[in-house]
């Protein structure tokens, strides 16, 4: 399936705007802009804070994406839209995601976790809430939050956010596991987790590491699934949950 823009998909003060093919990662306003313009007209994209090459050879319905860099150069990674929509379909599912959701990110586009959950709720038609440094005031808005380990450690003097019911981390490890955010901020029954492992430059898709025992976690009622475990069943969820972005997508393929 292609990613879309929902119609009742919004970003504030932002509107689609048409672009090229490379979407430069900052200012992140003129990035969501012209992310949602990507969007509405179905065409390939790629966030980088300079344009990467081979970007003529994406195809309709294929994006590109850069790795994290942290132990070699940044690589281009080519991926299909079905790989991620198809991670959307469990979210909406599982944690009834759609457009009664505003969604907040943390950091620039060309990070996969910021730019996954911004993609995610343009297609499924839920307000996005980019925020940015430790500016964390409009937090109180979302109803769900995701976060890498690093930036949930930051977020330990948050303002109270009653209306956040879902909370989703990944994109690195949590070793050593982050101390929770105080309950004032996030006051939460129950949340589970999955961690996302750092993967190796994608090029065929890995084996799936088998599941591991459910082990210790700090944040109170919570568990740690392994960091390929299958996605929790769709039963009843009391009101958050926190998960690893698309944990059983098929990878990308490397093309820089």
């Amino acid at each position: 399936m292609r990613f879309t823009l929902h119609p009742q998909a919004r970003v504030p003060g932002i509107t689609p705007r048409p672009g090229p093919r490379h979407i430069p990662a900052t200012p992140t306003p003129a990035a969501l802009a012209q992310l949602m313009g990507a969007l509405e007209a179905r065409s390939p994209f790629c966030v980088a804070p300079t344009a990467p090459p081979g970007l003529e050879t994406l195809a309709d319905g294929q994006f590109a994406t850069l790795t994290g860099g942290t132990s070699a150069a940044p690589k281009v990674i080519l991926r299909r839209d079905a790989s991620w929509t198809a991670s959307f379909a469990v979210h909406a599912e599982i944690f009834d995601l759609g457009p009664a959701d505003t969604v907040a990110i943390l950091g620039t586009l060309d990070h996969s976790l910021a730019l996954y959950a911004a993609v995610e709720a343009l297609n499924l038609g839920a307000a996005l809430l980019p925020l940015s440094g430790r500016a964390h005031a409009d937090l109180a808005r979302a109803s769900v939050l995701y976060a890498t380990p690093t930036q949930l450690r930051l977020l330990g003097d948050a303002p109270p956010c009653p209306r956040l019911r879902l909370l989703l981390c990944g994109a690195a490890r949590l070793t050593p596991p982050p101390a929770p955010p105080p309950a004032r901020s996030f006051p939460m029954p129950r949340s589970t987790c999955s961690t996302a492992r750092q993967r190796p430059a994608l090029s065929p898709s890995p084996t799936p590491t088998p599941p591991t025992a459910p082990s210790a976690s700090p944040i109170r009622g919570s568990r740690f699934a392994s960091p390929m475990a299958p996605s929790p069943p769709a039963a009843p969820m009391p009101l958050t949950a926190i998960s690893a972005r698309a944990a059983r997508t098929p990878a990308g393929t490397a093309i820089g």
